[in-house]
Order: C-alpha cells, then sequence, then structure tokens
C-alpha cells in the first residue's frame, strides 16, 4: 500500500484491495484509513523512511552475519551453555 500511495495511488478503495492475508478482512476499515490527503511531499517522505529501513535491514542482517562469523570457533561452547536450564539461548530463525 505505502508503494502504491508513493507511485501516486490515491484512491482508498484500490489501496485497501492491496491488503494481504488477516488484513483482507478489514478492506472497510483500511478503505475509511486511507481516505484523506497524501500529497506528494508526504510520499517523499515515506519514500524516505522506506529506504532507511530497508538500508538498516540490510545493515542489521550483514551485522547477523559478522558476529555468527566471529563467533563460529565457540560455537560448541555456545551449544553447551544453550543446555543450561533457564539459558534463553539465540532467537529461532
Amino acid at each position: 500500500m505505502l508503494e502504491a500511495l508513493i507511485e501516486g495511488e490515491r484512491d482508498p478503495q484500490a489501496l485497501a484491495e492491496l491488503a494481504k492475508r488477516r488484513m483482507r478482512s478489514k478492506i472497510p476499515e483500511l478503505t475509511e484509513a486511507l481516505t484523506g490527503r497524501f500529497r506528494e511531499h508526504h510520499a517523499f517522505l515515506t519514500r524516505l523512511h522506506l529506504d532507511n529501513y530497508d538500508q538498516l535491514t540490510r545493515a542489521i542482517t550483514e551485522l547477523d552475519r559478522r558476529i555468527e562469523e566471529a563467533m563460529a570457533p565457540f560455537r560448541a561452547t555456545l551449544d553447551l551453555l544453550d543446555t543450561i536450564p533457564g539459558s534463553a539461548g539465540p532467537p529461532p530463525k
């Protein structure tokens, strides 16, 4: 929906129809929420935010990769630590 808004789509019904999965049941509410004034300046700012989000996501992915690489020599010790009751361990991927 954000990409469509950035590209110039302003029809609230058309935007709401872009909803996926569970949001499809909320199309009337989305239509109402998408009714308003979204101007070129808003599109510009939204594009900046989305680009920043994408850049940060790429940086986090790269940092995760580097951390995994740096921790590789300690994998056996980390696996052992994960067996301690109450140890959370790394989050599931």
